[in-house]
C-alpha cells in the first residue's frame, strides 16, 4: 500500500536533521543552551503561522523556509550536544517538522492535480538511493521533485502523435485507442509519470513502432556539438568556435548502429556565433536540422532526434522559435544519447573540411555562394520578365498593323479639319478687317 506523501516527506526531514554535520561536542555550551532557548519560544509562533491561520501561499513558504533552517539548526546543536535537547524541545520540534511536511504535502497534491497521471505520482522512490533529500533543507518538495523528474528523464516531445495513457494500476503505458485495452479507463499521462512508475510499453506501442519502420513518415537525424579550439581569434574570444555536425537518416531508428548509406539523407557540419555554452550550440543546431528537413527535404511528418547534451535536450523546447519550427512536424522527439553512443555525427564534425577554415573566411564563402544563388534567382526573374515585355510589344505591333486604315483615315480627316481651319480663320480675319475700315470711314465723315 502506497504511503502517505506527509508520511514521506516528514520521515525526509527527520532524515535531514541527522545529517546535520556533527561537530566537536567541547565548547559552545553556553551559545547552543541560549540558541534552545530561542528556538522554544519561537516553534510555538511558527506552528501558529503554519496551522492555525489561513495565510496566502507566498506567506506560508516564508514560514516554511525559517521553519526548515530552525529544525537545520536545532539538529545540528543536538548531533553535537544531545544532553542540552529537553524533552519539551524535542516534542515541539518534532512538531514542527510534522507541520512542515503536511503544508508540503498540501503544496505536493496540488502538483499531482497538474501532472498528467500525477495521482500515480511514486514520491517516495525519487528519493531512494540518492542525496536529493539535502535539497528539501533551501528548496519546496516540489522544485526537488521536479529537478529529479527532469534528470530522469530522457528524452523531451512535442507534437499530436506523443501523448500517452496509462491505466489506474496497469504496469504498462498505450496509446490513446489502444486496442488491448478495451473496458479499460485510459488517462493521459507525461512522461515523467511514465518514467517515475517503471512501466514499460504496452503491445500497441511497439506495433506502431513496427508500422513506422515499414513507411516513410519518420526521420532520425543524430547531432553533435562543439566548442573547439582553433588557430585564429574571433570576436575576441581567442581560440574558440562554435559549430555543430548533423546526420539525418530516413526511418525511425534506435541507435547509430542502425546508420547505412543506403538510409543516409544528409550530413555536415556548420557554424554557430555561440563559442562558451555546448548546451546553446545543440539548442541552436535541434533548430537548424529541423528548418533543413522541413524546407530543404520538404518533410512535415515525425522527427527523432539524438543528441548527448542532456542539458539542451531537457531544455530545447523553451527556445520559443525551435517550438514554432517543431509546430510544421506530426511530431519531434529529442533524446538523449551518451557521448559514446554519438560517434557517427562526431567523427563528421572532426574530419569536415570546414573546420580547418577561419570562421570569417568560411562566412565569406557562404556570403558569396548565397549572393551567387540570388543573383541566379534574379536573372531568371528579370528573363520571365523579358518575355513577358516582349508577348505585349508583339501584342502591340499587332493591334496597331490591324488600326492602320484608321489611323490613315484619321490623319485624313485631320487635315481636313486643319484646312476648314484655316479657311475659317482667313475668312474671319477679312471680316474683322472690313469692319475696322468701315468703322474708320464713319469717323471721318463725323468729323
Amino acid at each position: 500500500m502506497a504511503r502517505a506523501d506527509e508520511d514521506i516527506l516528514y520521515e525526509l526531514y527527520i532524515k535531514l536533521g541527522k545529517s546535520a554535520k556533527k561537530t566537536n561536542n567541547k565548547g559552545k555550551t553556553k551559545a547552543d543552551t541560549e540558541q534552545l532557548k530561542g528556538f522554544l519560544n519561537r516553534v510555538p509562533t511558527h506552528l501558529l503561522y503554519l496551522d492555525e491561520m489561513n495565510l496566502p501561499q507566498a506567506e506560508i513558504n516564508k514560514y516554511l523556509k525559517k521553519a526548515k533552517l530552525m529544525f537545520f539548526s536545532y539538529s545540528t546543536i543536538k548531533n553535537r550536544h544531545p544532553e542540552l535537547v529537553s524533552a519539551c524541545l524535542a516534542n515541539k520540534m518534532d512538531q514542527l517538522v510534522h507541520s512542515i511536511a503536511r503544508n508540503e504535502a498540501t503544496m505536493v497534491s496540488n502538483f499531482r492535480t497538474q501532472e498528467l497521471g500525477g495521482e500515480r505520482f511514486d514520491i517516495d522512490s525519487l528519493f531512494v538511493g540518492n542525496n536529493y533529500f539535502k535539497q528539501l533543507l533551501h528548496f519546496s518538495a516540489v522544485e526537488v521533485i521536479k529537478k529529479i523528474l527532469n534528470e530522469n528523464i530522457t528524452f523531451t516531445s512535442v507534437g499530436k502523435t506523443n501523448i500517452l495513457y496509462i491505466s489506474e494500476t496497469g504496469k504498462k503505458y498505450h496509446k490513446k485507442d489502444c486496442p488491448y485495452c478495451k473496458g479499460k479507463l485510459l488517462k493521459p499521462a507525461t512522461r515523467a509519470v511514465i518514467n517515475n512508475l517503471e512501466l514499460t510499453p504496452c503491445k500497441c506501442i511497439k506495433d506502431e513502432e513496427e508500422r513506422i519502420r515499414l513507411n516513410d513518415t519518420y526521420r532520425t537525424i543524430f547531432i553533435d556539438e562543439s566548442i573547439h579550439t582553433v588557430a585564429w581569434n574571433e570576436n575576441g574570444l581567442p581560440g574558440n568556435a562554435g559549430s555543430y555536425s548533423y546526420l539525418i537518416c530516413k526511418g525511425l531508428l534506435d541507435d547509430e548502429s542502425q546508420i547505412t548509406p543506403a538510409i543516409t539523407i544528409a550530413s555536415g557540419v556548420e557554424y554557430v556565433p555561440e563559442m562558451q555554452h555546448t548546451e546553446k550550440v545543440t539548442k541552436t543546431a535541434i533548430g537548424k536540422v529541423m528548418m533543413i528537413a522541413a524546407f530543404d527535404y520538404d518533410f512535415k511528418g515525425n522527427i527523432k532526434i539524438f543528441t548527448d547534451n542532456k542539458g539542451a535536450m531537457q531544455t530545447w523546447q523553451e527556445e520559443k522559435k525551435n517550438i514554432r519550427i517543431a509546430e510544421l512536424f506530426e511530431s519531434v522527439t529529442v533524446q538523449f544519447v551518451p557521448r559514446e553512443k554519438n560517434t557517427t555525427a562526431d567523427a563528421i564534425g572532426r574530419t569536415h573540411m570546414c573546420l580547418k577554415i577561419p570562421i570569417d573566411k568560411y562566412s565569406d564563402i557562404k556570403n558569396k555562394y548565397d549572393m551567387y544563388d540570388r543573383l541566379v534567382k534574379h536573372k531568371d526573374h528579370l528573363e520571365s520578365q523579358l518575355k513577358t515585355e516582349e508577348t505585349t510589344v508583339a501584342e502591340l505591333k499587332e493591334q496597331l498593323e490591324n488600326n492602320k486604315d484608321v489611323i490613315e483615315k484619321l490623319k485624313e480627316e485631320n487635315s481636313c479639319l486643319q484646312s476648314n481651319q484655316s479657311f475659317l480663320r482667313t475668312f474671319i480675319n477679312s471680316i474683322k478687317a472690313w469692319l475696322y475700315e468701315k468703322q474708320s470711314s464713319q469717323v471721318v465723315l463725323s468729323k
